[in-house]
């Protein structure tokens, strides 16, 4: 960081910061992710650098979204596709659609959470971007759920599980167990719901927003877990894909 500041150049400034933000994201240290996302803006000065200003962005709005600044993180998100514009990332509008989308699903706005998980899905397929579209597969099965499309939802949680256990990432295994929690619950399979939530506390390291949203889940569906029975990745995930493949052809509501 030191030898950085005294090498005058912005760009290398801007990446010392830069990845001293998301190291501090990764250890859940948001206060100090965002000091250094403002010490990568300030090194970019006037300095046009759009892709860079937008990943920028991005990372502010992942820095707010996990602080559970919902408006702020949309904010961000919106004026990263706006400066990426410019750059042409599709890597980019794949993440950050897909955070759009998952905020206006939070915010009850279904139609709008499904066309914009839709562009991501379609960034991230020109990317080959496997995990982002496992991601928004999640997000676009609950919206569709939620706006009464219960086959489409089902197919999307169906898929979004083939790929968690294809590529075998740890924080898409969360993310997708997470999604089967909410929408077991909706189903009323609290059983399956609490041996999911059983699975990702015994199983994989959570961060603290997800474990805030584990609670979360709990206390809405009043499920019961017992951390003693957590079935294992494999048993859970065929149990996932047979209940999934019973909603395939289900009546929209």
């Amino acid at each position: 960081l030191q030898a950085s500041e005294e090498s005058g150049q912005p760009a290398i400034r801007f990446l010392v910061n830069f990845t001293l933000a998301q190291n501090a994201i990764r250890q859940g240290e948001m206060s100090l992710a965002d000091s250094y996302a403002q010490l990568s803006l300030a090194a970019l000065g006037d300095f046009p650098f759009p892709y860079q200003r937008a990943a920028l962005l991005q990372m502010q709005g992942f820095v707010a979204f996990y602080c559970d600044d919902l408006e702020r993180a949309l904010h961000f998100f919106r004026e990263a596709l706006k400066v990426n514009r410019d750059a042409g990332d599709l890597s980019l509008n794949a993440t950050v659609q897909g955070m759009i989308a998952g905020i206006v699903l939070r915010e009850g706005r279904y139609d709008d959470a499904i066309a914009v998980a839709e562009e991501a899905i379609a960034a991230a397929y020109l990317t080959n971007d496997r995990w982002r579209k496992g991601q928004v597969l999640i997000t676009l099965g609950m919206a569709s759920y939620y706006a009464g499309k219960r086959a489409k939802a089902a197919e999307c949680m169906a898929e979004a599980l083939a790929l968690a256990d294809e590529l075998a990432e740890p924080g898409l295994c969360t993310l997708c167990l997470l999604g089967f929690v909410e929408w077991l619950g909706l189903l009323g399979e609290q059983s399956l719901a609490a041996e999911a939530v059983a699975t990702v506390q015994t199983h994989f390291k959570l961060i603290d927003a997800w474990r805030v949203e584990v609670d979360v889940l709990c206390e809405r569906f009043e499920l019961v877990v017992d951390t003693a029975v957590a079935p294992d990745w494999p048993t859970l995930k065929k149990q996932l894909e047979n209940r999934a493949a019973t909603g395939f052809h289900e009546d929209f509501v």
